[in-house]
């Protein structure tokens, strides 16, 4: 079968687990026998590195991207000018669904799949509380972004565009790959047709990751717990970073090893640390390669992962998992799903609560034992091969059913 996956571009070198699952995917399909194309329509942006010679083919498309609008004009043009080429357009970046239903709805021939790893329809995830994508319509989508209120006026044609595509896409994207139970529901309840939805997670080759040795610091007594993400407030970080200073205060001698270097929250982080005093227990590692991340894996006795908005899924919570890593995951969207039991949940924003639940696995050496066995069976649930298994039986279908 020949299946061309469509991206924004694809950058091996600075993106985070998006692109690097594209990049598996189209190894692994490959592998199986399928003739494998990725098509990146910003391909300016394109860096695959100085890695091995990739067994499928890069289309590189250069549009202008000045304007959503434009862009997804332009990128129309793309599916249509390779359709003839493809037997299904498997599409990466859910922004690009608005584009995508268009192409069908204009006459497009090549059926049309599409990842739900996001959130098209909300423009400030720090303002979801669950419910507000049944009601989220342009008004929602223009003054909930943190634009000043003058862009935010001036952003209304392109709100309602966008509003007008996803209206689109619940007509005429082809199959839906939800990441996780909770994504499908809320995607769903946002009314996209569930007879198209076929839950997929985000799949990983553990080929990479090794069970964790025995820690090198465990006559001194550190606790070394870690968190990964960028430094946005929906993320969660200043909890977990305050559930440090609760520990501290309690005699616990932990240190939190934080993985991440973007978002705009950083400077807000930095001076919360040195506020509560815990200078001496945080180390922010910045942006790591992967070796170094599984260093501080192998260190660690504890991953955490504070959110504050609904995840789709958690692919740093199935990374640590496949480190043998117990885990404390915040209650919201798929998280609790992603763990499965191996780890224990707190209350979202709650940072004694996370204070509690962290001290109970340090407490508790037969815990941390069995959270671990746990977790390494759990992450086992993401190989890719299964998430290749989901994607060949939805192409499949689509193809018979032409």
């Amino acid at each position: 079968m020949k299946i061309a996956f469509v991206e924004y571009f694809l950058n091996l070198q600075l993106e985070g687990g998006s692109m690097f699952s594209l990049d598996l995917y189209a190894k692994e399909l490959t592998k199986r026998g399928h003739d494998i194309s990725v098509i990146t329509i910003i391909s300016s942006k394109n860096d695959l590195g100085e890695s091995e010679k990739k067994p499928y083919r890069m289309i590189e498309e250069n549009i202008d991207n000045s304007n959503p609008i434009k862009t997804d004009h332009e990128a129309q043009g793309i599916l249509k000018k390779y359709e003839d080429q493809f037997d299904v357009y498997h599409v990466h970046n859910p922004w690009l669904l608005t584009a995508a239903a268009a192409y069908r709805k204009n006459g497009g021939n090549t059926p049309v799949v599409v990842d739900m790893n996001t959130y098209m329809f909300c423009t400030n995830f720090a303002l979801m509380d669950g419910n507000c994508h049944k009601n989220c319509r342009t008004y929602e989508r223009v003054m909930h972004s943190d634009l000043p209120f003058l862009k935010k006026i001036m952003s209304i044609p392109i709100r309602a565009y966008q509003q007008k595509g996803l209206e689109l896409t619940k007509k005429y994207i082809d199959m839906y790959f939800p990441v996780s139970p909770f994504a499908e529901k809320i995607f769903t309840e946002y009314g996209l047709d569930a007879g198209k939805m076929m839950m997929i997670p985000d799949g990983f080759d553990f080929s990479v990751f090794k069970s964790r040795p025995k820690a090198t610091d465990q006559k001194l007594r550190v606790f070394n717990i870690v968190s990964a993400s960028r430094f946005d407030y929906t993320k969660g970080v200043d909890i977990v970073i305050k559930a440090v200073a609760e520990l501290k205060k309690r005699g616990i001698n932990i240190i939190l090893h934080h993985v991440g270097n973007d978002g705009n929250q950083k400077e807000k982080i930095i001076d919360l640390i040195k506020t509560l005093k815990i200078k001496n227990n945080i180390i922010l590692h910045g942006h790591v390669r992967l070796k170094e991340l599984l260093e501080i894996y192998a260190n660690a006795k504890l991953f955490v992962h504070p959110a504050r908005w609904f995840e789709t899924f958690g692919r740093t919570v199935v990374e640590a998992m496949a480190m043998s890593l117990p885990v404390v995951v915040s209650d919201k969207g798929a998280l609790v799903w992603v763990a499965d039991g191996a780890g224990l949940v707190f209350e979202s924003g709650n940072h004694v609560d996370l204070a509690d639940k962290i001290e109970k696995i340090y407490s508790d050496e037969n815990l941390q034992s069995e959270l671990s066995k746990k977790a390494l069976k759990r992450a086992k649930d993401f190989d890719v091969s299964k998430t290749i298994s989901g994607f060949i039986k939805a192409y499949n279908k689509l193809v018979q059913n032409i």
